[in-house]
């Protein structure tokens, strides 16, 4: 695959995915609503006929290939960094019960920051930074 196929695969499966949930919330939205969008977006990342995939599962099947084609990009380590934050509170994220509004908006932006760095994949693939 070409860097951009896998750039744009990656923002797809991973990017566009691990921030959809909370991109339809109302301005406004409660916490519970919030902890429900964030859960679905890192848990329940990719869904298709083969099933779901959380975010940490489709980013460990992708990693390589990204690492092959953008082996010193920043972005890969910004993913890392905010895949293994993640995966630090996945129990939060998970859980039914309330979570702190510090930690949700923690994991919002390392969410953001999943997002952003899959934009400056395709950015670089596409001939940018």
């Amino acid at each position: 695959m070409t860097a951009r196929e896998v750039a744009d695969r990656l923002r797809h499966d991973l990017g566009k995915a691990i921030v959809l949930s909370r991109r339809w919330l109302a301005d406004g939205a409660s916490e519970a609503e919030l902890q429900a969008a964030l859960r679905d977006d890192v848990l329940r990342t990719r869904r298709g006929p083969d099933g779901v995939m959380s975010a940490f599962e489709v980013w460990a099947a992708r990693r390589g290939e990204v690492v092959g084609v953008f082996p010193e990009h920043g972005a890969v380590r910004v993913i890392d960094a905010a895949m293994e934050a993640l995966s630090a509170e996945r129990a939060a994220i998970a859980g039914e019960g309330p979570v702190a509004a510090e930690l949700l908006t923690r994991l919002a932006e390392r969410t953001d920051a999943v997002e952003g760095a899959c934009r400056a994949l395709v950015d670089a693939a596409r001939g940018g930074r």
